[in-house]
């Protein structure tokens, strides 16, 4: 099922969490998804309800709703809290139900949907033995990530560690396994660069995902990186780690949608573009995003779907099709079928049929969906000198 060692043989195949699978099985790809993931981790709990307090009481929540705000389970009753207020119910951030996210998971696979890419990482719910289980239940190849999320989400001892300690750590779940499983990672991130100056353990962290991106040959997924120029330092701070730049995916890139000359300078650094929030709640597509300048807007304000559908046939005429990631960010219940969301098959059931409206061809889709996929996720070159300094697979 594992291969014994990480080697030559597996340049140019995927790494999935059942085994390394040649790249013309992945098929229809999404990029970035969650399907087990918790928001709320145990440990992170109390700062995280602290941080968002202020944020809401001034949406009007009273005081009884915020003590009891992590022992409510999202239903019907307060289904419409969640998607005004997505700070409102702590369970609206579990997706750990195997058996629901097998459900949805099927829903997207009787769509054409071969494999999907979960960028949960260590701190917020990544469940290896899980999507293990639920891969093979389904026959959706599930590319495992890993990582670091945004600073609430940080190991206790992040300040002092080193570059060489966090990429034998990142280089160790790809090579070997995550803790004790020997399932193997296939991808490094989602790395939570946020908005603003990049803080040093920030670039702790860039420089030991491109050094594990050098070592292994396996590609890095940003969590936006900057909403804006931030995202040069970024791509910088790769470049001189001597990171190939089209190893590197900058993520919801749909908040710099309204910025055409700022996709297409990113774009000239060889990266792609990923545009990830597709479908979530209040995205649909004859809804436009109210503030593009917030980094962050609250689920309302989070429109861009319209704008992508709009900005993508440009992209494309000017040459980029082979640079363009899209998926749709699942990450809280509300976004489940089940609950009223679109679900990981919104793609395949609106937004294709849209673009292809649109007059966007079926080769470009396929361009986005099958083959960027397979380029960015395949094991390249592999750096055996610089892997033997990390970890002895």
């Amino acid at each position: 099922m594992f291969e014994p060692e990480y080697g030559d043989h597996l340049i140019g195949s995927i790494q999935t969490v059942l085994g390394s699978v040649p790249k013309s099985d992945l098929g229809i790809t999404l990029m970035h998804e969650h399907v087990l993931v918790d928001q709320q981790a145990k440990e992170r709990r109390s700062l995280r309800v602290r941080a968002k307090k202020d944020k809401i009481f001034s949406k009007g929540i009273p005081a009884s709703f915020l003590h009891d705000w992590d022992k409510q389970t999202l239903n019907l009753d307060n289904l419409n809290d969640s998607m005004s207020n997505r700070y409102s119910i702590a369970d609206n951030y579990y997706l750990n139900d195997l058996n629901l996210a097998q459900s949805e998971l099927n829903n997207y696979f009787s769509r054409g949907g071969q494999s999907i890419v979960d960028v949960t990482v260590r701190g917020i719910g990544r469940d290896p033995l899980g999507l293990y289980k639920i891969s093979r239940l389904t026959g959706i190849n599930i590319i495992m990530g890993t990582g670091w999320y945004v600073p609430d989400f940080h190991p206790v001892d992040m300040d002092s560690r080193t570059v060489d300690s966090l990429a034998r750590e990142l280089v160790k779940e790809i090579c070997i396994g995550v803790d004790s499983t020997f399932i193997r990672a296939g991808i490094i991130g989602e790395i939570g660069i946020k908005d603003g100056a990049l803080t040093e353990n920030e670039i702790k962290i860039i420089q030991a995902a491109s050094q594990a991106s050098i070592a292994t040959g396996i590609s890095i997924s940003f969590h936006y990186g900057g909403t804006g120029r931030e995202r040069f330092k970024l791509l910088n701070i790769i470049q001189n780690e001597g990171c190939p730049t089209d190893r590197i995916i900058l993520g919801h890139s749909d908040l710099i949608v309204g910025d055409l000359d700022l996709i297409l300078e990113l774009l000239d650094y060889g990266i792609y573009i990923q545009f990830d929030l597709l479908g979530r709640v209040g995205a649909h597509l004859m809804i436009e995003p109210s503030d593009l300048s917030n980094p962050w807007p609250s689920y309302l304000d989070i429109s861009s779907t319209a704008l992508v559908s709009k900005v993508l046939p440009t992209l494309i005429s000017y040459g980029y099709a082979d640079q363009i990631l899209l998926s749709q960010d699942v990450c809280t219940k509300i976004q489940l079928k089940k609950f009223g969301g679109t679900g990981y098959s919104f793609i395949l059931e609106s937004f294709i049929p849209h673009l292809l409206e649109v007059g966007v061809s079926q080769d470009d889709i396929d361009t986005i969906f099958i083959k960027n996929p397979r380029e960015v996720l395949q094991i390249k070159e592999i750096d055996f000198n610089l892997l033997s300094k990390f970890v002895k697979c």
